[in-house]
């Protein structure tokens, strides 16, 4: 394009116009086209043509299963009433629940509430039985908790002699890992959680060692244990200690309040599959290609998404495949 000068400025004054347009026009594609999607930082960059032109056409977004490889118990507590928590993973590691425990509503869907008094859930079991070997393993523990408590057992694997343990004490999240019973690590939370409002805790080992404590996708502690070598007497409870000899430090109450959503991984959650567990991430989830094939998404009932050319595309359903 050429642009001539007259006496009259009628060229100038049309450039500028011209360019205020062109800036307006650029304002609005960022507004449009460069949405804050909050998941996690592999998301994000996989989703990349989400944030550049677009093509105009819509597809499905689904997950593959990554975000869940190493679960060994998922309790979402939505059968909102009976005696019994199912596993959501393909591990079948249900739980039998005992006390005077009430179901309630929680932060997503329904969930558990503790009265402080001898509530627990215990593997179905027994109190020898576990969702995954603590042995020389790394190991992941999360939960959604609301409680005005300052004290209380959350869950736990193991006892006093090893084991892994979350719990509340002083009113902040506190996260254990011992290996024998005079040797242990413990972090303390840096911030109060017993303030009636709904906290993620997370407490994680990986295979060196690394400890880590996540409040509310926070870090708030790390630490240094030495994986034990030998599993545990106790298997996993949620609750209280009152089925096996004692929690993992001792004394540790029984917990008074709301907890949802227990998982048990079994390795260390880096930080990107703990923010999307954080900000509740639930998109349409595969196992594997031959699961996608037979039961691909609904693409007339799933939320459609406009995306550019990056990332994986499927022709089944114009699915567009999130990998990490």
């Amino acid at each position: 394009m050429k642009y001539y000068k007259n006496n009259s400025g009628i060229a100038l004054l049309l450039t500028i116009v011209f360019v205020t347009a062109m800036i307006t026009v650029m304002i609005a594609l960022i507004a449009t086209f460069l949405p804050r999607i909050k998941t996690s930082f592999d998301v994000k960059n996989s989703v990349n043509a989400l944030y550049a032109a677009d093509t105009g056409i819509e597809y499905c977004l689904y997950v593959r299963k990554a975000i869940l490889t190493g679960s060994r118990l998922y309790w979402k507590f939505n059968e909102g009433n009976g005696n019994k928590v199912y596993d959501s993973t393909t591990s079948s590691n249900d739980g039998n629940i005992f006390g005077n425990r009430i179901w309630t509503i929680g932060f997503s869907g329904n969930a558990l509430q503790f009265d402080g008094a001898g509530d627990y859930i215990l593997h179905e079991n027994g109190s020898t039985g576990r969702p995954t070997s603590l042995a020389n393993n790394p190991l992941s523990f999360t939960a959604w908790i609301k409680t005005l408590s300052t004290e209380g057992l959350i869950m736990q694997q193991g006892s006093t002699d090893a084991g892994m343990m979350l719990a509340i004490r002083g009113g902040r999240a506190e996260f254990t890992y011992r290996w024998s019973a005079s040797s242990l690590t413990t972090l303390t939370g840096t911030t109060f959680v017993n303030d009636n409002n709904w906290h993620l805790l997370v407490g994680t080992i990986d295979g060196s060692g690394n400890m880590r404590l996540v409040v509310d996708n926070q870090t708030q502690g790390t630490g240094l244990a030495t994986l034990s070598t030998t599993e545990p007497t106790y298997g996993f409870l949620v609750g209280s200690a009152v089925a096996i000899s004692g929690g993992v430090i001792n004394p540790t109450a029984d917990f008074n309040g709301t907890i949802d959503d227990v998982r048990i991984y079994a390795k260390d959650l880096t930080p990107d599959i703990i923010e999307i567990i954080y900000n509740g991430f639930t998109l349409p989830v595969f196992q594997n290609d031959s699961e996608f094939t037979l039961n691909p998404p609904d693409c007339t009932t799933e939320p459609l998404i406009s995306v550019g050319s990056s990332g994986t595309f499927r022709g089944v359903n114009r699915a567009f495949e999130i990998s990490f």
